[in-house]
């Protein structure tokens, strides 16, 4: 449209004639010259005039603010979509690594006690006391600090007596919901879901 009137402006003018003749104007205080020009100017004020009416067609359609609001709208609710599923998925990839270092803990306790061919607790060992496990060095200690790192816990259920016990559980804290666990004890029975933390069997 803004191509249209600015060739309807110049092919207007173009076929504008240049010269005029003055008969009939002599005595009326007018020259050609004068008439000519006014003649111009007019026909350069109506061009003008269509000329910007058409500039403002086209810009009236672009959007208007509902519009915009509308589209506005539209892209947070599916922003806000994308990154609840993406938090959903980064918890599940969360609680996935802390029931893997909830298992290891295991893994870790039975080979100490293949090795000393008990359940014993010490300074060094996994299980340091009744429901404790290691905080300070080992690979129990690795395992504990990274289901922490990951938003969540893995804890130990063991009574000792005299340094040694008889059986245990390992429970990881999920990150999805903070009030259900992992858990894994010494006869290999596992609860992917427990409501809690307590006893030396999975319940």
């Amino acid at each position: 449209q803004l191509h249209h009137a600015r060739y309807l402006t110049k092919s207007a003018l173009a076929r504008q004639p240049q010269k005029l003749s003055t008969r009939g104007l002599v005595g009326k205080g007018v020259s050609g010259i004068q008439y000519a020009y006014t003649n111009r100017c007019t026909f350069i004020s109506v061009y003008i005039s269509n000329y910007f009416k058409i500039m403002k067609s086209v810009q009236k359609q672009g959007f208007t603010l509902i519009e915009l609001l509308v589209v506005i709208a539209i892209i947070g609710l599916l922003a806000s979509i994308i990154l609840v599923s993406l938090n959903s998925a980064r918890n599940k990839g969360k609680d996935t690594r802390i029931i893997s270092d909830a298992g290891q803990v295991r893994t870790q306790i039975e080979t100490e006690a293949s090795t000393g061919g008990a359940y014993t607790s010490s300074a060094s060992a996994c299980v340091t006391a009744t429901d404790t496990i290691n905080a300070t060095s080992g690979n129990c200690n690795t395992l504990r600090a990274d289901a922490a790192t990951n938003g969540g816990a893995v804890t130990v259920k063991a009574t000792v007596a005299s340094g040694a016990f008889s059986a245990y559980a390992v429970y990881g804290q999920l990150v999805t919901d903070s009030t259900k666990y992992f858990c894994v004890d010494s006869t290999g029975k596992t609860t992917p879901a427990a409501t809690a933390a307590t006893t030396v069997v999975c319940p």
